[in-house]
């Protein structure tokens, strides 16, 4: 089987520096299932990019690109993680025919204002829209987020509640 995961951010060298949940457990699970699949991965260029006025645009052109990227990459099944890999992903993947999974971290609602206006009024369109979308399957962080997502929509039949998981080592 061959798996495409897209994701926004992902460690790009040895030090395994993240920035955030959705790109450690990106990483780990993409990581895992390299034992048993063929693993593609379509990620930005970028290291981190704050969310600001300005990041707009580029994770525009990012979810245009990642897109296209994913349009002409051989998978089986895709799994999307952010609200900027939601829209491409299930675009790709219904154009080819092809089974979806969204893991929603969260569901933030009226709480991408905090990010500003019109960085919230994008966030808040894109997870709206993303809401909305037929998903295979949806993976949910906690049962707080699947109740969210049930409320916005999604059927519970659908949502499997993934909890976020430890490295053990780190407290060794």
């Amino acid at each position: 089987m061959k798996l495409l995961f897209l994701t926004e951010f992902y460690p790009r060298d040895d030090k395994l520096i993240f920035t955030g949940g959705v790109e450690t457990r990106t990483y780990y699970i993409s990581r895992l299932a390299k034992k048993d699949f063929e693993v593609k991965i379509i990620t930005s260029s970028s290291k981190h990019i704050p969310a600001t006025p300005i990041s707009v645009l580029s994770r525009l052109g990012y979810m245009f690109k990642s897109f296209w990227q994913a349009l002409l990459t051989d998978f089986d099944l895709i799994e999307v993680s952010n609200v900027v890999t939601y829209v491409p992903g299930w675009l790709a993947a219904s154009i080819k025919s092809k089974p979806v999974v969204a893991w929603f971290p969260d569901v933030l609602g009226k709480h991408w204002l905090e990010f500003g206006w019109f960085v919230g009024l994008f966030g808040w369109l894109g997870e709206w829209l993303s809401l909305q979308l037929p998903w295979t399957k949806v993976i949910s962080l906690s049962r707080s987020t699947a109740a969210k997502l049930i409320k916005a929509g999604i059927s519970p039949e659908k949502i499997t509640v993934v909890h976020a998981g430890i490295d053990l080592k780190e407290f060794e």
